[in-house]
């Protein structure tokens, strides 16, 4: 028997066979794309069918609480920061030097060691 078919099958993912009826056929099934750039996100939307159709990295302050010096490590890259600082006791300001380090790190520096944790609040400045 000659036979000869082609299924395709198209929408969310495509899926084209093609059998001639000597043997069996099988092809990959290959899925649509959502735009999504391939990635890790902490945050994501996802439709009704379970796809991930957007994703995006929030930035949000990062709070440490020190009370020598350290250096201290954020996610917000080339951003400019803003600190804050206050005596966890009081919540009055705390003073002391900060630097920026790398694009992800900040060092805190104490010429005199402080009687109480001092709470460091990095934020973005978006």
């Amino acid at each position: 028997m000659d036979y000869t078919t082609s299924n395709q099958y198209c929408g969310d993912a495509t899926w084209e066979v093609t059998v001639d009826g000597t043997a069996n056929g099988s092809a990959n099934l290959v899925l649509a794309n959502t735009g999504v750039i391939p990635g890790a996100y902490n945050k994501v939307t996802v439709d009704a069918k379970g796809r991930v159709t957007a994703g995006n990295n929030d930035i949000t302050a990062k709070s440490f609480s020190v009370t020598a010096n350290e250096t201290l490590t954020h996610n917000f890259g080339t951003y400019q920061v803003k600190v804050f600082m206050l005596d966890s006791v009081t919540n009055y300001p705390a003073y002391t030097r900060w630097k920026a380090n790398t694009a992800n790190t900040i060092n805190i520096e104490f010429d005199v060691l402080p009687i109480n944790p001092i709470i460091i609040t990095i934020e973005p400045v978006l």
